[in-house]
């Protein structure tokens, strides 16, 4: 067979400027001139701003490992469609060999390539990059194929210049991606088993040798046979490859990378694969310190974690708990699985030989000591413990002793709420609803007891049952009558204090009949630290602060500071917000310690807050410096007010997010081992916010680094979007509540978000005590007024006017200083929604859509099934229906022309006749939606009708302020723009901190379910700045003689929106229940 046809193409005659096509860099899309208004051009556009592509010599070009990386996006899956690429290849390559990896010239090449039809030789296929063309097409490899064939390339251009261990080891990994894409090999391949480990396990033997704990370690390279150890074992050093004859013949070449012979050199350096006394205890601890800085990748935390509980390996951590003799020392399991022990120490000489065994082990720099049969570690609960145990011995005998403690564990540097280093659990009884997937609005409720465990970032929430709360009665009435300090919580390994076992008893007694008041608990909870700050957290009882009288401020006038620009005009609300907050700091010395500014979004709460801190620094003989806590959409937004508010003369401002962190952080070659040890890897350099007037971070940032940043002192602390802190039990919560400042400020415009808890967890950061702890907060307040129960109203009155002195709101109807916001069709019979009847496409759509989930419901209740994804199924396709039908009708909808889009999308069609309007005006528009396949069809449609550019900003758009593709430099061109000009937005990922005033309409082409977050989201354009009147649109689908989901959604935020307006009022979000009569 002849194969004319591929030698007369060429690579470049395939390539058109217009068409997606291969070259060896990746998968070039076409030129960016060429795409412009394109579906292919927006599409391309936005995969630079995700930085999956870029442009290169005029053209866009997705390397072939972004393309690989894109493939693997599901969020994308709907949109590759866009790109042309091939079909998956069919083709499989046979691999052939060329000598042993002994020889210098040794080769691993491609002999032919298997098609379905039979073999084809290398002549007869085109390969590109990527991708091959032969008689049948283009194809595209599947991944593994392609870094197979990059493998071999690579083997064969530079392994004349690597040892034969080297080759060996590139023969493992090309055996390693042949099999994984299913490639045929020849005999030397196929029968040569090569090995290349990426992990090392380790398993462990405890043992006692003449009283001295030895430890035995049993390294096993993944994948490598068992009789590789006595193969280890037999040689001095360790070696880069290992020849295992196995049992039942044959031989396994076990080729180590360089990283894992490093790691298994130091398991080498141990006499026998052995560790006793000190250093063994140092190695169960943490045995990367002995290991190398490779081990980290090499060896799995997990892994030696469960090796070190197969060993019987238990460490624990110390707390005391004062007794009528004296002190009782609990050992606590620190992973959870032995029983907790508790000692008791009632003889100082016993005391003083606890104390003297952990100062030696200190000062030898041991991460654990062992006491009695104990294996204690310095972590959590026991430097706290080491601490009073001190002070009790100090107080019981005539020559006290002290503790070295080291400086970063040092309590009298944070702050006085501060009181250990454990971040010891929050245990929050609550009662719970039962899963509502079956019944829509359940009557019953279960007892539930939950706890966030800061040490793990893990949240475990557990019913009991009536035998269980009943189990929980009996235990605690023994405990009480035996005196015991702890009771264990049936169905679970949690033990709590026997006074707080009892508290939740009568918590749930209270509540049996009641709707449950639920303590808030991330629903997502960040991974933590091994070792963080514990803290007074007021839950059970007020630990912590004090309620302090205070009246509202009478004739008070704001001291502007001298760094603000002369050109700057404060509007009057924010010079009367600047003399309030001014005012309620000059009266720290009288306990005021905080407060909280919620005026409406657009108000300018940034402003006033830096006018603050800026006449703080001018006023005060030592200034301390400034802390600002914002989430990281925000801080960009800081800066920017900084440099444009401020004329330079306050001093720096210190960034401490992303590429800027870098610079302040310890480098790990600074920490010392009792750092590594203790699993703190992560310190900014002592002093590092010497010098700076302003310091901004991110609130995973104050987290990940609350050792450092409570240590230092602040001036004035303002957390902004504050809710960030609202729950309770989250580490972020508790980092923030730690810190040591003159005067905190909690920023929000929505201070209840989802129950009165929020309000009281918000009181408790800036103002510890005023309203109590959280669990007479819900006695007194929220039970009440929550389930509206009787005298609600007279409660709600109540509370307001407790808390009324230390909050500062004002809405932007009561500033009359900005122009009307309008929201368009607004009248009584349909309050700012305009219905737009249906297409016949999605009248068709929407009907099949509900009998089929009908019929299915049916079926499911006969068969017993729960139905609850049928619903949610359902309520997505409708919304889908309503806002893109082509998209809900048939896949690859996005190669569709905007013509046809138009034709069956009246909501489409609505939004381009009404850009027609705003660019006659010469005006500029906002369009939201959440969803990315509608986001690059509105950007496609405006595109093509209008001929400009349309950028997207979601959630993948960087907030990286050094790349130029960064959210806010998107929008700054935007602004800068003159003229007509649209942006699309997703609602979720630009909630805060953007400030878009040079657009003045606001169109929602989809709803979220909040509409808190679709208020957010319009005061984007209408906040502080704005100098024309706003537009709002919600085009809303009309049911043809029914109501359609959007039509309902439409009604239920209004509802929920209108209730959403008072300070106390938690914030309403729709829900599918808000649906159940609409579908029925």
């Amino acid at each position: 067979m002849k194969w004319d046809w591929l030698s007369r193409k060429k690579q470049n005659d395939i390539q058109q400027n217009s068409q997606p096509s291969a070259s060896t860099e990746g998968w070039t899309l076409g030129d960016s001139e060429s795409l412009a208004g394109s579906g292919l051009g927006a599409y391309a556009n936005q995969l630079i701003e995700e930085q999956y592509a870029a442009q290169h010599d005029g053209h866009y070009l997705i390397s072939w490992d972004s393309l690989y990386r894109l493939l693997d996006n599901d969020e994308h899956a709907t949109s590759v469609a866009l790109l042309a690429l091939p079909p998956r290849s069919v083709l499989v390559p046979h691999l052939v060999s060329d000598g042993s990896p002994a020889d210098v010239d040794f080769r691993i090449r491609l002999d032919h390539w298997l098609a379905p039809a039979g073999p084809l030789p290398q002549s007869a296929v085109l390969r590109i990059g990527a991708v091959v063309r032969w008689q049948a097409g283009e194809e595209l490899l599947p991944s593994s194929a392609y870094l197979l064939l990059g493998a071999m390339r690579e083997l064969s251009t530079e392994g004349c210049h690597w040892t034969p261990e080297e080759r060996l080891l590139a023969t493992g990994r090309i055996q390693s991606l042949a099999r994984v894409c299913r490639a045929s090999t020849d005999d030397y391949l196929s029968q040569t088993d090569v090995v290349v480990p990426e992990r090392l396990d380790i398993e462990l033997v405890s043992e006692q040798a003449a009283g001295v704990p030895v430890i035995e370690l049993i390294p096993r390279p993944e994948g490598s046979p068992p009789e590789w150890l006595s193969t280890f074992d037999a040689h001095d050093r360790v070696r880069a490859r290992y020849d295992v004859v196995r049992p039942e013949g044959g031989m396994t070449h076990v080729a180590l990378p360089e990283a894992m012979q490093a790691v298994l050199e130091h398991v080498k350096d141990a006499p026998g694969r052995r560790y006793a006394s000190r250093e063994a205890d140092a190695f169960l601890h943490n045995p990367y310190p002995f290991l190398g800085d490779d081990a980290e990748a090499i060896l799995r935390p997990e892994q030696f974690e469960a090796a070190r509980q197969r060993a019987g390996i238990v460490e624990r951590e110390l707390d005391a708990l004062p007794s009528d003799d004296g002190l009782e020392m609990l050992l606590l399991d620190t992973a959870g699985v032995a029983t907790d022990v508790c000692e008791p120490m009632t003889d100082i000489a016993a005391a003083k030989a606890l104390l003297a065994a952990a100062t030696v082990a200190r000062q030898a720099a041991l991460p654990l000591f062992r006491w009695r049969t104990h294996r204690v570690v310095f972590s959590g609960t026991t430097p706290s413990a080491l601490r009073q145990l001190g002070e009790w011995i100090a107080a019981s005998a005539a020559t006290p002793e002290t503790l070295g403690v080291d400086e970063v564990f040092d309590l009298q540097a944070y702050s006085d709420r501060v009181v250990g280093f454990d971040g010891k659990p929050i245990h929050v009884p609550f009662l719970g609803k039962k899963d509502a997937s079956r019944d829509w609005v359940p009557d019953n409720i279960q007892r539930h007891v939950s706890s966030t465990d800061p040490a793990t970032g893990q949240n475990t929430s557990t019913a009991l049952d009536e035998d269980q709360l009943s189990e929980l009665e009996q235990a605690t009435n023994q405990a009480e009558r035996d005196g015991s300090a702890a009771v264990r919580v049936p169905g679970t390994t949690m033990e709590i204090q026997t006074d707080e076992a009892r508290r939740w008893l009568s918590s749930f007694s209270e509540g049996i009949k009641k709707q449950p008041i639920a303590p808030s608990i991330p629903k997502n909870p960040q991974p933590g630290r091994a070792t963080s700050l514990r803290i007074l957290h007021n839950i059970e009882a007020l630990e912590y602060g004090a309620a302090v009288a205070l009246s509202p401020p009478n004739d008070i006038a704001a001291t502007l500071p001298a760094a603000l620009r002369p050109d700057v005009q404060l509007k009057q609300h924010q010079q009367y917000g600047v003399a309030w907050l001014q005012h309620r700091y000059g009266q720290c010395v009288q306990g005021i310690r905080g407060t909280l500014l919620a005026d409406d979004m657009g108000l300018g709460k940034t402003l006033q807050c830096l006018c603050l801190m800026a006449w703080y620094r001018e006023c005060r003989p030592s200034p301390k410096p400034c802390l600002v806590v914002a989430p990281v959409s925000l801080l960009e937004n800081w800066k920017a007010e900084i440099d444009k508010f401020l004329d330079g003369s306050q001093g720096s401002t210190m960034l401490l997010y992303g590429q800027e962190l870098a610079r302040h952080r310890l480098p790990s070659a600074q920490l010392g081992d009792e750092f590594t040890n203790l699993g703190l890897k992560k310190l900014l350099r002592p002093g590092f916010a010497r010098g700076a007037t302003f310091v901004l971070t991110t609130y995973e940032t104050l987290r990940d680094y609350e050792l450092s940043f409570g240590r230092e002192r602040w001036g004035i602390l303002v957390c902004d979007e504050a809710q960030k802190i609202k729950t309770p039990g989250a580490l972020v919560t508790r980092s923030a509540k730690a810190m040591q400042a003159d005067f905190k400020i909690a920023c929000t415009g929505t201070p209840v978000e989802n129950s009165l808890a929020d309000l009281w967890c918000l009181f408790d950061f800036f103002q510890p005590g005023l309203l109590g702890s959280l669990s007479e907060f819900t006695r007194v307040f929220r039970k009440t007024i929550e389930l509206r129960e009787d005298g609600h109203e007279a409660q709600i009155e109540r509370l307001r006017k407790s808390i009324e002195p230390w909050v500062l709101r004002r809405m932007k109807s009561e500033v009359a200083e900005l122009p009307p916001k309008i929201d368009e069709f607004h009248d009584e019979s349909d309050p700012g929604v305009r219905a737009i009847p249906m297409s016949a496409l999605q009248r068709k759509l929407y009907s099949e859509a509900v009998i089929g989930y009908k019929r299915a419901k049916e079926k499911a209740e006969e068969e017993e099934v729960q139905a609850g994804t049928l619903t949610l199924a359902l309520l997505h396709r409708l919304r889908m229906i309503c806002s893109n039908p082509l998209a809900a009708a048939q896949e690859g909808a996005e190669l569709l022309s905007i013509t046809e889009n138009v034709l069956h999308s009246p909501k489409l069609r609505w939004l381009l006749d009404q850009l027609e309007q705003i660019k006659r005006r010469g005006e500029k528009v906002i369009v939201f939606t959440e969803y990315r396949d509608i986001q690059r069809l509105v950007q496609r449609a405006i595109g093509e009708r209008f001929g400009v550019g349309v950028s997207i900003v979601n959630g993948s758009t960087t907030v990286d302020s050094l790349n130029d593709m960064s959210r806010q430099k998107i929008i700054d061109r935007f602004q800068a723009q003159p003229g007509f000009g649209a942006i699309v937005l997703s609602t979720t990922a630009v909630g805060f901190g953007v400030n878009i005033q040079k657009a003045n309409h606001v169109i929602h082409f989809t709803r979220p379910w909040n509409p808190a977050k679709e208020d957010q989201a319009t005061d984007r354009a209408y906040r502080i700045g704005q100098e024309k009147p706003v537009w709002v649109y919600c085009p809303t689908i009309a049911g043809d003689g029914y109501e359609s989901f959007e039509q309902r959604l439409a009604e239920r935020l209004s509802r929920k929106r209108a209730l959403s307006q008072d300070l106390l009022a938690p914030e309403s979000t729709v829900s599918w229940s808000d649906f159940e009569d609409l579908i029925a």
